[in-house]
């Protein structure tokens, strides 16, 4: 599981991969625990604190593909390598929703 969520009104979710972790984070909120798994060490890590690479050029099951890491400097290290735009979760969340066009997301 790449994304869990903890809410007193949902209980305990998780996600297929960070992209429909940060959408499920809106509609499950308030969350008492977020978690994501660190694309290089896949180490859960806060997903409040990891950044978010979007669009880079490793596929990924859901478009526009999001990558998360546990600290910024590996997000731009990658970012060099693959491209893509690194974001925080708040502006992660304002992108797929603006580009959220079909359902495509895997919740448990």
């Amino acid at each position: 599981t790449a994304f869990i969520v903890q809410s007193q009104h949902h209980g305990l979710l998780s996600a297929c991969c960070a992209h429909c972790g940060v959408l499920l984070l809106a509609r499950c909120a308030p969350t008492d625990l977020a978690l994501v798994a660190d694309f290089l060490s896949e180490q859960m890590v806060s997903a409040g604190e990891a950044a978010y690479l979007i669009d880079s050029t490793v596929a990924t099951c859901c478009r526009p593909g999001v990558l998360a890491f546990g600290n910024r400097a590996d997000a731009i290290a990658f970012q060099r390598g693959f491209g893509g735009e690194v974001m925080t979760l708040a502006l992660a969340q304002e992108h797929l929703h603006a580009r959220l066009t079909v359902a495509c997301c895997s919740v448990q």
